[in-house]
């Protein structure tokens, strides 16, 4: 049986860390290398401040949605599912920022996405049953 941790709460910008130490937690007791750990904690990271910052329709002042992290520890990688209820959206979608410009000249947003793309094997986006679904693995070796 695949070890596996699943968390769901509010989409609210005051259950973030919460979220990610309890993902970091659960990766510690599974015996998963420091290095992967992070990775996964930083996409975490990036991914539900984007849900909590861009889910809700722009007309909606308040959000009573939800996200959902499901992480799946395998022999040979960790598959990280985030769901969530907010506006369709498909991060990849989303062409890869300019990195090699400044600052002051790059386009605002894309960052988030092309980072987990780097860090990860693999990722993947659908929306089924009005949710969001994005799923993304880190190859973590024998």
């Amino acid at each position: 049986m695949v070890p596996t941790f699943s968390l769901r709460v509010p989409a609210e910008a005051s259950h973030l860390n919460t979220v990610i130490e309890k993902v970091a937690a659960f990766l510690k007791a599974e015996d998963v290398a420091e290095r992967h750990s992070h990775r996964i904690c930083l996409s975490l990271d990036e991914v539900l401040s984007n849900i909590i910052e861009h889910g809700a329709p722009q007309s909606l002042k308040r959000r009573d949605g939800f996200m959902e992290v499901v992480v799946a520890v395998h022999e040979d990688r960790i598959v990280t599912t985030v769901v969530d209820d907010g506006t369709s959206f498909n991060p990849l979608l989303m062409r890869d920022p300019d990195v090699s410009s400044g600052l002051d000249d790059r386009d605002i947003g894309g960052l988030g996405i092309h980072l987990i793309r780097k860090l990860s094997s693999a990722v993947r986006y659908e929306r089924a049953d009005g949710v969001n679904r994005l799923t993304f693995e880190n190859a973590i070796g024998s």
